[in-house]
């Protein structure tokens, strides 16, 4: 492992370290609001963020259709089921989506802590809006111009030695201990690569929970809850694999109109954090949002075929 890449995992763990100390104080960033409170197990919910809940899940289902970590678990999936073996199918698959799903939710704890511990100002929703659009119109281009210029994706001269791990880990005199190594050292590695491709919709998250100041309960559950949603598809696809041992190719043309929907997703989130960061909380706002931003994908997607389709002609 470069020794970037283990500054980087100190860093994000410090933060999140940080961040974990800052919700357990009950500082101001989380403060507990005085409003009606339900009961889930141990948490209390506030009923009054309810609206949180459904942003939540809807951001968290978006940006689990992240073209890199799809890309890279159906490789992945690929190849290991080239061994029949489903046992072995089911270590690499658990390992991997354990190391990506703890340090994606680092990576948030830390974005959380970073723009908490600083307070929620004005400039600082510009600053986090400025680069979720950014962020969005990199996506947008992908759409277009996959892989031109600069790109949201795992860069190629990473790609050899994953392929050489991946390989690796399909050969059939690895022990168990050394095939959940050989896949946390893999995941861990492309984790913190493809980090970039995904960090638009945690920074506008984490930037919607600064600004409501939720209750350390009802975080607690929210970021739960977005790990989970996050991990949906992917959870899906291993499954798929586990019990019918076959595997599709993620193909260009899917990972291009993932990006699009999650760029102009990303792009509307940032407009309604810059000029109506409240419009989030209601429930038929977040709708509309939401509904909007994935007509137009499906209209620009619609168009651009035809566009195609006539060049060819």
């Amino acid at each position: 492992m470069k020794r970037k890449h283990i500054f980087l995992i100190i860093f994000v763990l410090g933060l999140s370290l940080l961040s974990i100390k800052t919700i357990a104080s009950g500082t101001p960033s989380i403060a507990k609001a005085s409003l009606e409170v339900i009961k889930i197990f141990n948490f209390e919910i506030e009923v009054g963020s309810l609206p949180l809940f459904f942003a939540t899940l809807i951001i968290a289902f978006v940006d689990g259709f992240n073209p890199c970590s799809l890309w890279v678990l159906t490789f992945l999936m690929g190849m290991v089921v080239m061994s029949g073996s489903r046992k072995k199918i089911l270590i690499v698959g658990i390992t991997y989506l354990i190391i990506t799903s703890l340090i994606y939710g680092l990576f948030i704890l830390g974005m959380i802590n970073i723009i908490s511990y600083i307070t929620y100002l004005l400039w600082i929703r510009l600053v986090v809006a400025g680069i979720a659009i950014f962020f969005a119109i990199i996506n947008i281009k992908d759409f277009f111009q996959f892989k031109k210029g600069l790109s949201l994706t795992i860069p190629d001269r990473y790609k050899p030695k994953f392929y050489k791990q991946v390989r690796d880990l399909r050969k059939a005199e690895l022990s168990v201990p050394q095939l959940i190594i050989g896949s946390a050292t893999m995941a861990l590695g492309i984790t913190l690569v493809e980090l970039p491709c995904t960090a638009g919709f945690p920074m506008i998250w984490s930037s919607i929970m600064a600004s409501h100041h939720p209750s350390t309960g009802t975080f607690t559950l929210l970021f739960i809850v977005y790990l989970l949603i996050y991990l949906l598809d992917e959870l899906a696809i291993f499954l798929i694999v586990v019990f019918t041992l076959r595997m599709s190719k993620l193909e260009e043309k899917h990972g291009r109109f993932l990006k699009l929907v999650g760029g102009i997703i990303m792009l509307a989130l940032a407009f309604v954090l810059i000029f109506n960061p409240m419009l989030l909380n209601d429930i038929s706002g977040t709708i509309i949002v939401f509904v909007i931003s994935f007509g137009v994908a499906i209209i620009i997607a619609k168009l651009d075929q035809r566009y195609r389709q006539t060049i060819k002609t």
